[in-house]
């Protein structure tokens, strides 16, 4: 009989020691899953502003003591890390160019700031939660809400464009250069002091009414309410869909400004990537507001247009690109409503090596606009991105260093200087933040 007391009363302790650790552990999945979100932010350092995307319990194969985390400029994707967090304390790593990065965090609501240690070095990380699931209706609302190119009331030309993360817009002021990703929060649409970096808030985007009762977007200070710019009216483009003949069907859109023209023109020729058609920046809306039309259109294997995409390049591959280009030039010169004294090429980065034989096969060809275009032969340019890390903004080796292997080294492949040198138009090659007119090579 004691036997038997003695191992009831060994259960009822088992079973409360159990619902103890059940308890315990309940609490501490209630307590990880605080953490469930999209977040978004990044840090300062001695090379630049490093953006952070962090995904936590959201990807079917994780749970919540997962992250996956994205360093995106810096070509450090999809990288899974453990994530902790004890009381309001958050840990995790990731790697980045100068090393792995150790986080301890603080979570208040849906921040996340505290010190990044790489190595000996200590930074401040701060992530925002933004919402990780948005209605389509909800999206939809906010694009037809937004959406669009403006003139403000004090005459500043803006933009506001919907793309994929979530509900975010983009903002674009072409009058003072600013340049803002506006990421929707429980708070609103909120765009930090920098495009990639959402904190501290330093602007809300609300849809306002004017005297009159009138719908008008405003930008106003997330803290004191102050309206910081209101939208006056927003400008409408004709657009017509367009196919020209390359040795493939290249298939493109002539944006324009309103009125008959006939209207100057820029063909926007893309750089490297499976791009369709679209300028950079929402270009073809600022030139249209200002009485300019576009052309622009899916690049050659990708939408619409025909043949075949391929990452790899070669002088045959940009002479096919430029073949495309030009086969819209040449429609543009026969429209009643192009000023066929004024029709320019305007492109960016692999482009500088395609436009170059645009200018010298296309006598209809006016002006072009390089930015950030190539002057070097192909094996020239791969062998400085591989000895700079594509671009690292502290690359492994000396500028010294570099400049001794480059002046080593022999070049091959596509070289567009015969072609520069056959360029008698006006051209101007934008490099970093000096614009110059292009002179003789």
């Amino acid at each position: 009989m004691k036997g038997f007391i003695i191992g009831i009363l060994s259960l009822i302790v088992l079973a409360g020691f159990g619902a103890l650790t059940c308890a315990a552990q309940s609490s501490a999945v209630a307590q990880q899953n605080r953490l469930h979100g999209v977040w978004i932010g990044g840090h300062p350092a001695t090379e630049g502003y490093v953006m952070v995307r962090m995904r936590v319990g959201l990807d079917s194969a994780a749970d919540d003591r997962l992250a996956s985390i994205d360093v995106p400029f810096l070509g450090k994707t999809q990288q899974s890390s453990p994530i902790t967090l004890n009381g309001n304390r958050a840990t995790f790593q990731f790697e980045e160019r100068v090393g792995r990065a150790v986080v301890t965090a603080t979570l208040r609501g849906d921040t996340l700031e505290g010190p990044v240690r790489i190595g000996n070095d200590t930074r401040q990380l701060h992530l925002t939660r933004v919402l990780q699931t948005v209605p389509a209706d909800l999206k939809d609302r906010i694009k037809n809400t937004y959406e669009g190119t403006y003139e403000t009331e004090d005459h500043q030309l803006v933009r506001f464009d919907s793309y994929s993360e979530g509900g975010a817009m983009m903002y674009i002021n072409y009058a003072t250069g600013e340049f803002r990703d506006f990421f929707l929060t429980q708070n609103g649409l909120i765009a930090g002091p920098t495009f990639f970096l959402p904190y501290p808030p330093t602007m809300r985007l609300q849809e306002v009414k004017d005297s009159l009762g009138q719908p008008q977007i405003a930008l106003q200070d997330p803290e004191s309410g102050k309206v910081l710019l209101r939208t006056a009216r927003k400008f409408e483009f004709s657009r017509e869909d367009i196919e020209v003949q390359s040795d493939v069907t290249i298939s493109g859109t002539l944006v324009k400004p309103p009125g008959r023209g006939p209207f100057p023109v820029v063909v926007f020729v893309h750089g490297s990537g499976p791009w369709t058609r679209g300028a950079p920046s929402a270009l073809d809306q600022y030139l249209a507001a200002n009485g300019i039309a576009s052309w622009i259109y899916d690049k050659r294997g990708v939408g619409k247009s025909g043949g075949v995409y391929t990452h790899k390049v070669d002088a045959a591959r940009f002479e096919l690109l430029a073949a495309d280009a030009i086969a819209g030039v040449k429609m543009l010169s026969k429209r009643p409503d192009i000023d066929t004294t004024r029709i320019g090429v305007w492109g960016i980065s692999q482009a500088g090596w395609i436009i170059p034989i645009v200018a010298a096969r296309a006598p209809e060809v006016d002006f072009t606009v390089i930015v950030s275009g190539p002057i070097t032969t192909l094996s020239q340019e791969g062998y400085f991105s591989e000895l700079t890390g594509e671009g690292a903004d502290v690359p492994r080796r000396s500028r010294a260093e570099i400049a001794q292997l480059m002046k080593a080294h022999q070049p091959t492949g596509f070289d567009p200087i015969p072609f520069i040198r056959q360029m008698r138009i006006p051209s101007v090659w934008i490099f970093g933040g000096r614009t110059t007119a292009s002179r003789s090579i």
